[in-house]
This record gives C-alpha cells, structure tokens and sequence, in this order.
C-alpha cells in the first residue's frame, strides 16, 4: 500500500496535525502565499487541484512549497504549473477554487483556471457552473454523488443533476480575519472517512451534518474539540 498523505494550511498544524499522524497519515504542510490574502493564504483549496495523479498549483507558489511538491513527485505525482496571474482581488484569487464530485465539477466558469477546463474536457467531466467562485471552500464533499454547502447556487446545481443536498446555514465556522468561514473548508473525505477541523455538533445544524454523513456511509472523525474551523479543505492524496 502506498503511503497517504493528507495537505493542510500550515499554519493550522497544532489543531490538526497529530491526530491525522496517530491515524497513520503523513502531514504535509503548505506555506501561505503572498499573492494571497492571509487568512486564506496557505489555505490548499486556494493552492491546489487535484485529479488523479495531476496536481495543478500556481507556478510562482511552487517554489515556496518546493519541499512538498517533490515529495508528492516522489511518490508519482504530476505537478503541472499554472503560469495565470494571481491577486488577492477577487476573482483572480479562484481559479483552482473548485469542487469534484463524481463526474461534475462544481466551479465559476468565469473564474476557472484553463488548465483545470482542458482536465474537465479531456476526461468528460461536466462542468457546473455556478456563481460563487470560491466553490471549493463552500463545498463539502461528502462522497461523488452528495455535498454539504450553505450556498444557494451550489445546492442547486447539484440537486438539478441529482446530487444529494444538505443545505446548512451560513455562518459559525471560524476563519480569522474573514467574519466566517465556509464548510467546504472544515475537513476532507478518505474513502469511508470523513475528517472535521472543529467539532459538528457545535454548528447549529451539527445533528443534520453527522446524520448526512453518516447515512452516505462516512464514519466521521473530529480533529479537534473547537468550533468547526476552516482551514481550506483537507486533500488526501
């Protein structure tokens, strides 16, 4: 079996770093990007997209995370450089901010990295256009046919091609510097597992976020005793 490893923003390391090592998982910590705004700086949805064995990441930041990349190439992984101009006004700060699920990819047309597109087109994925550009952070997937978002575009143009809908409130999800964060940001799924920075049962609709869960089959684990915490997606490769 081929060593996991799980990308996380750096800076969140003391919150969630030894539980993901005691289960095995080998951490690799991403550094925050000056071209991005800070709080969502080293955030690995903001600085990464992963298909397959492809890795896409901008190429001005792939020095600065040399040390990380190499080892993802080590172990056969693709590293392709987007050379797309990137700021921290938005929409030039999203375009690999996009979600996966099963065969659609849940993204803002506009703001979309052509690099991400041509994936999309040469492999058959639909694209489901939708107006929030930061999709990534806004989507919790779940499995490849169910997410948990609090964005009204997103819930439904996922529940228009049958993908399963948990539609939460928005708000009380941390992420300094911003006034709240977004679920999509709060974990990541490993086959039947699915991992929480903060704890869901301290989220209005904790009770509905573990019952999805765990009706779609995901045993959850909580990687801290806080609030739920967005840390820009959890990517288990």
């Amino acid at each position: 079996m081929s060593k996991k490893f799980v990308l996380i923003d750096g800076r969140a390391e003391k919150y969630i770093s030894e539980p993901l090592k005691a289960l095995g998982y080998e951490v690799l910590s991403l550094p925050p990007f000056d071209k991005l705004d800070t709080p969502v700086a080293a955030h690995p949805d903001m600085l990464v997209w992963i298909y397959e064995k492809k890795i896409i990441t901008h190429a001005e930041y792939y020095p600065l995370a040399r040390s990380v990349f190499e080892t993802l190439e080590k172990s056969g992984y693709e590293m392709v450089l987007s050379e797309q101009i990137i700021s921290k006004k938005y929409p030039s700060d999203v375009p690999l901010n996009c979600a996966l699920v099963g065969n659609f990819l849940i993204a803002n047309i506009a703001a979309l990295s052509p690099l991400i597109a041509n994936v999309a087109k040469e492999n058959q994925i639909s694209v489901l256009h939708v107006n929030q550009g930061y999709a990534k952070c806004s989507t919790l997937i779940v499995d490849d046919s169910s997410v948990i978002t609090a964005d009204a575009s997103i819930a439904k143009a996922c529940a228009r091609v049958g993908i399963d809908v948990l539609s939460i409130s928005e708000g009380n999800i941390r992420l300094d510097g911003y006034g709240y964060g977004f679920i999509g940001g709060c974990g990541g799924v490993d086959e039947s597992r699915i991992f929480f920075a903060g704890d869901p049962k301290l989220h209005p609709d904790g009770n509905a976020i573990i019952d999805f869960c765990e009706k779609h089959g995901k045993q959850i684990t909580v990687l801290s005793d806080m609030p739920l915490l967005d840390v820009g997606s959890l990517f288990f490769v």
